[in-house]
């Protein structure tokens, strides 16, 4: 048995899998895999080519180089591949 995305990350999530609906992943309508892992003290938001067996390939992050928050989670998708959200940095006014 081979894993989809074999990396030494845990795409559990910040809290528990059942409250209130949070997760460390989410399967989109197109077929890509959403998923968000700590690096380096981070979030960064991973979208993976998961359609085919085997790995996932065309593996993309995303992270606060691109704009993004330094901590998010809670990421759900919509049907058009939308994706929503929480986030926050200790160094950024609310």
């Amino acid at each position: 048995e081979e894993s989809i995305l074999p990396m030494e990350s845990d795409f559990g999530g910040a809290a528990p899998g059942w409250g209130l609906g949070q997760q460390g992943f989410h399967f989109l309508p197109d077929g890509r895999l959403m998923a968000v892992y700590k690096k380096d003290g981070c979030s960064v938001l991973l979208v993976a080519n998961v359609s085919k067996d085997g790995p996932a390939t065309d593996i993309q992050e995303y992270g606060m180089q691109d704009g993004l928050p330094m901590q998010f989670g809670g990421v759900t998708g919509t049907k058009s591949n939308d994706l929503f959200f929480l986030g926050g940095s200790p160094n950024t006014p609310t």
